[in-house]
């Protein structure tokens, strides 16, 4: 991960927002979401398709948030 991603990474865990967000559960949906993004994937549908894949509801919007961000 580039440095700056890295810096803003540390900073979004703590901010899961929910009893089941994990870091384990938080570091597989930002995978999952970066991986839609290198593939194409508008990023307005992230937060929808990580709940469709069964990312809890909480992390879904949280990673989405930060994705949101990146660019």
């Amino acid at each position: 991960m580039p440095q700056q991603l890295q810096l803003e990474h540390a900073g979004w865990l703590p901010n899961a927002g929910s009893s089941d967000g994990s870091e384990e559960a938080f570091v597989r949906a930002h995978q999952l979401a970066m991986t839609m993004l290198n593939v194409g994937d508008d990023r307005n549908v992230i937060e929808h398709q990580l709940r469709a894949v069964g990312v809890i509801a909480n992390v879904a919007a949280q990673v989405a948030d930060n994705v949101a961000r990146l660019e």
